[in-house]
């Protein structure tokens, strides 16, 4: 996507570009590189909208006229990317107006599609990745995502009946819904969903449809969720993990005790298995990540497990305060080109140090430890 003044190589292709635009190009590339780097090391969703506005104004600002087709998809390339990040940011932090901007870009690319080597995945986890702004299958999903956090039932509704025109709104399809969130129709029987969609299709009947749901249709939705996860719950860990959130919140609805604690236990085996054979960094003596910690917190405390979650709510607690403070010693190092506002927690040791969590102050409740994960945990935690 990024063009340069002579002829060099990024990845598999070959960008080239007048020289009066170097200087332009370089800068946008630190700063997409600076979103990226935000979203996937620290999900620090709040930290991109100073880097965002320095790009909008930056391009708002320029005296290059668009006068050959390269200059124009660039351009269109970089607003993108731009918009996406801006919604992204929005919908983490729990803001409104997130839902107008992935329709916005939705409709551009089903009517002016933008070209884009498509990392084709189904991860939750990697929202950073460039070309996620240019596929549509991400953008629709992200939409979704964010309608059910913020309870936008009526939004989610009209927007699914744009995918599905046969679908019945004014009564609770299980059948057809299932069917669009899954997308049996590829799938068929062989339960290969993706994780991420497993896990948007649980949130979904909890948060929207629990009182359409009687103990016969429970059954069977526990019945197909336990045969997805024999199969296929390693793939997206997170995914996995929140759709057992949502399965053990339905579990306890109904009365199912024995399902609810067989499927958190199951959970937290299953995700120490995964960080100890995949290799995953600790942070001092925590095993897990903070996104693990955080929806395990929430299994807990829906079981009533409430000390329990205390203690991984803080465990969240701790590594995102690192994060935090690791981004915020790293732009104090390098003049703050952003001009993210800079706490004034005093970071000890390195930028690959540790926090003193001694000195830390210690949320004194479920709901305070919420409050300050919400600019890191929002919008597919909930």
């Amino acid at each position: 996507m990024l063009p340069y003044t002579t002829e060099r190589r990024w990845g598999e292709h070959k960008f080239i570009a007048p020289k009066e635009i170097d200087i332009i190009t370089k800068k946008v590339y630190c700063m997409l590189d600076a979103c990226r780097s935000i979203i996937d090391n620290s999900q620090l969703y709040g930290s991109l909208l100073p880097i965002l506005d320095a790009i909008d104004e930056l391009f708002g600002d320029m005296s290059l006229s668009l006068d050959s087709p390269w200059k124009v998809e660039y351009v269109k390339k970089i607003s993108r990317l731009s918009q996406w990040y801006r919604a992204l940011a929005y919908a983490f932090t729990g803001r409104s107006g997130a839902d107008d901007i992935f329709k916005a870009i939705i409709e551009q690319q089903e009517w002016n599609p933008l070209v884009y080597d498509i990392k084709k995945d189904c991860y939750m986890a990697e929202w950073g990745e460039l070309s996620k702004a240019f596929d549509l299958d991400t953008m629709r999903y992200a939409l979704l995502q964010y309608c059910v956090s913020m309870d936008y039932q009526d939004v989610y509704e009209q927007y699914l009946q744009t995918l599905c025109l046969n679908i019945t709104l004014s009564e609770f399809d299980y059948e057809r819904q299932t069917s669009i969130l899954l997308k049996q129709h590829i799938h068929k029987k062989d339960y290969c969903y993706a994780g991420r969609d497993v896990a948007l299709w649980t949130k979904v009947l909890w948060k929207f449809y629990v009182d359409e749901i009687d103990q016969s249709l429970w059954n069977e939705i526990a019945t197909l969720w336990e045969k997805w996860r024999e199969v296929h719950c390693f793939d997206d860990l997170y995914a996995y993990q929140i759709s057992v959130k949502y399965m053990v919140n339905l579990a306890m609805h109904f009365g199912d005790i024995q399902r609810a604690e067989c499927y958190k236990q199951t959970v937290s085996d299953d995700v120490s298995t995964f960080m100890h054979d995949m290799g995953m960094p600790e942070f001092g003596n925590y095993p897990w990540t903070a996104i693990s910690y955080y929806i395990m917190a929430d299994t807990n405390q829906s079981l009533g497990l409430v000390e329990q979650a205390m203690e991984e709510f803080h465990k969240a607690y701790i590594i995102k305060t690192h994060a935090k403070s690791s981004w915020e010693f790293y732009e104090q190092c390098n003049g703050n080109a952003w001009q993210i506002p800079i706490s004034r927690f005093e970071y000890r040791g390195t930028i690959f140090g540790y926090i003193g969590c001694a000195d830390m102050s210690k949320p004194s409740s479920i709901k305070a430890y919420k409050q300050a994960l919400a600019p890191y945990m929002t919008y597919i935690m909930d």
